[in-house]
């Protein structure tokens, strides 16, 4: 029942794609490699799709695992408080309120059919971040629902160190923040800009509440790797006019079936 497939060139996109292209199965689940979901979570991922037919697609809960040391850092979570089923991309979408891939599922023919996961987005791509809110905004961009649900949880064991490891991880998830918005100008301009002026502003108005309270300015950072990202995406073809990025690293090449004994 399991297949372990290798790809050539690393990229979370790439290879949520190979599975889109190697799964028999109408509703196929996400999670990341250091993630733990328990007995019964891919079934419930997938009955909540097959109960509401207008939903493409599914965000469920991340809880981040407890450590002894998180006095030190931090581990990303995403919870959900209640269900919501978003039908449009307008501002209960916010780009920073969007699920992400550690608890996602997406119904596969209709993923195929806007293209897949961007190959130039996700974790050892270009835009290392992302290609699970993006997708889900082009799912919404067509007219289909994207589900929030508390229903469905696992735990998140990917702890940050304060310091450099936060820097690095904040400047991933923003550099490619921006590169997302960045290829959706084409298809949905107007909207793209607000939802850009939009994160722009809240993150300002927290690293102003932030040096009010701790007499420290910290998040410039934030704005600037999504302004730099943003600049990059609207360098970087796309294909067709389409809202996905032309891979300009993997294109061409193909998972390889690993043998039980390679």
């Amino acid at each position: 029942r399991l297949i372990h497939l290798r790809f050539e060139h690393a990229g979370a996109g790439r290879a949520r794609n190979i599975a889109l292209a190697t799964a028999s199965s109408p509703i196929v689940c996400f999670t990341d490699d250091d993630c733990t979901a328990p007995p019964g979570w891919a079934k419930e991922m997938t009955q909540l799709l097959l109960d509401r037919p207008s939903v493409g697609m599914a965000f469920g809960s991340v809880v981040a695992v407890d450590t002894p040391d998180d006095h030190l850092g931090y581990t990303p979570d995403f919870i959900i408080d209640r269900e919501r089923v978003l039908t449009s991309w307008g501002p209960d979408a916010r780009v920073d309120l969007l699920g992400i891939g550690a608890c996602m599922a997406v119904r596969r023919e209709e993923a195929i059919a806007l293209g897949g996961f961007d190959p130039m987005m996700g974790p050892g791509s270009k835009f290392p971040s992302a290609d699970d809110r993006e997708i889900a905004i082009r799912f919404l961009l067509q007219d289909q629902h994207v589900l929030m649900t508390p229903e469905a949880a696992l735990h998140h064991a990917g702890f940050r160190l304060n310091g450099d490891q936060a820097r690095a991880h904040s400047k991933r998830d923003h550099h490619a923040l921006g590169g997302m918005l960045a290829k959706l100008v084409g298809a949905a301009p107007l909207r793209t800009i607000a939802h850009l002026g939009l994160f722009l502003v809240v993150t300002m108005f927290g690293i102003a509440a932030g040096a009010v309270r701790n007499r420290k300015v910290q998040g410039l950072g934030k704005i600037l790797w999504t302004l730099v990202g943003f600049v990059d995406g609207l360098r970087h073809p796309r294909v067709d006019g389409q809202p996905i990025y032309v891979d300009t690293v993997g294109a061409g090449a193909v998972a390889v079936p690993v043998r039980d004994d390679a």
